[in-house]
């Protein structure tokens, strides 16, 4: 399975990023208002055309997204799907703030907007958040997180099957994951990381998903567009283990 990327930066253009380039682009750089908020007559496009790839069979399940500043690419292929679901994501952050200004979709607001919008998102799992950021984020009904700190003590595992144990049901699970999880010797996002290994990452996805309807995946967490190549060549060696390994439990 080839990768298909969604290039709203440029980063899957650079040097480094050969394995990607050998796959579908998307290029989207010259939208307007991207980076981090996206604009609403920008996103109305963007439903719009993701919906008529979804009919026409050009999207695949396996999505790489940018960096972690348009992780708000996920809501909107949310909305793709249209059976009950539960939503496992990976990520350093909450990605549940309110806006700081107008209501506008943002990389910091998805998951918060996405499980207002949907009704089909039947539960959250939020795997990666410092424990301070889940105390400062307000508690929403049928959210749960698993925190940096119970990773890092190993205690993580544990409590992540036991949240798809207890709430997910038999529900299909839709996989995000933000590689600012993942720890700086693994790579170089441009946002701040946890100390998560990418073996590490790929066993805990893997509980996720185990026996369960895989929906779709998606990655994001790619560096800063003008990244030196020493970085983009990390992050594309790391896209491809993750990416070889979910796309094998998509196929399952």
């Amino acid at each position: 399975m080839k990768p298909f990327c969604f290039s709203l930066s440029g980063i899957y253009e650079s040097e480094g990023y050969a394995w990607e380039q050998a796959g579908k682009i998307w290029d989207l750089r010259e939208l307007r208002g991207t980076d981090g908020y996206l604009d609403p007559e920008t996103e109305q496009f963007l439903e719009a055309e993701l919906g008529r790839k979804k009919e026409t069979k050009e999207l695949p399940r396996i999505r790489l997204l940018d960096s972690g500043n348009y992780h708000y690419m996920s809501k909107l292929l949310l909305g793709l799907e249209k059976e009950d679901l539960f939503l496992a994501v990976f990520d350093h952050h909450t990605d549940m703030q309110p806006p700081a200004l107008l209501p506008v979709l943002s990389c910091g607001s998805w998951i918060r907007d996405a499980a207002g919008a949907y009704q089909n998102i039947k539960g959250i799992c939020v795997i990666g958040p410092p424990e301070a950021s889940v105390r400062e984020t307000e508690a929403m009904e049928h959210v749960w997180f698993v925190t940096q700190e119970e990773l890092d003590d190993g205690s993580g595992a544990a409590k992540i099957k036991e949240v798809f144990a207890s709430h997910a049901g038999t529900f299909p699970v839709y996989l995000s994951v933000d590689k600012d999880i993942l720890s700086k010797e693994e790579l170089d996002t441009n946002w701040d990381q946890g100390n998560v290994r990418v073996d590490e990452l790929l066993s805990l996805a893997k509980d996720c998903l185990a026996g369960r309807k895989v929906l779709a995946v998606d990655l994001c967490g790619e560096p800063s567009a003008n990244a030196p190549e020493a970085e983009c060549s990390a992050a594309s060696l790391v896209n491809q283990k993750l990416y070889g390994a979910l796309a094998a439990k998509i196929e399952d």
